[in-house]
């Protein structure tokens, strides 16, 4: 599976892409999707590019912290990007010095917005990715575009 993920980096389409920001400013969505499609070129532009999964989840991203922190800092445990369209999904989940990345089903990331508390969003991302752990495996989100075995 990952093998077929990483070699539709590039597949033209729409990107979504989606976040779950913690101590956001008063009125931000706790999912927060970017579904216009124009936001990145690609899946890989999602994980890697300066405002993408990656640097989000390190809390290095500029737009999101200027634009909905409530704070000074970023608090992002996870984002996660798809094509329009496909069955699979990268979900990242803050972790250092990098952040991990699963695989998992794209219509379990799309539902997310129904999460009603942040603590209900929380639990279903981390039950989300234990599921996408189990069947695909967990990897590294590293420097240089590249995605690491542990």
């Amino acid at each position: 599976m990952w093998d077929e993920a990483i070699a539709n980096w590039e597949v033209p389409g729409t990107v979504e892409y989606g976040v779950y920001q913690r101590i956001a400013k008063p009125d931000t969505p706790l999912w927060r999707r970017h579904t216009r499609g124009r936001r990145f070129g690609s899946v890989r532009a999602a994980l890697f590019a300066p405002q993408g999964a990656r640097n989000v989840c390190l809390g290095l991203a500029r737009y999101p912290r200027d634009r909905y922190s409530g704070s000074h800092e970023l608090f992002l445990p996870y984002a996660a990007t798809w094509l329009r369209g496909a069955s699979h999904a990268f979900l990242v989940r803050a972790s250092a010095p990098s952040p991990e990345v699963t695989i998992v089903r794209t219509s379990e990331v799309e539902a997310l917005s129904t999460a009603g508390d942040e603590q209900t969003l929380n639990d279903i991302l981390a039950t989300i990715f234990g599921q996408g752990a189990r069947t695909h495996g967990v990897r590294i989100l590293a420097e240089n575009e590249r995605i690491l075995t542990p």
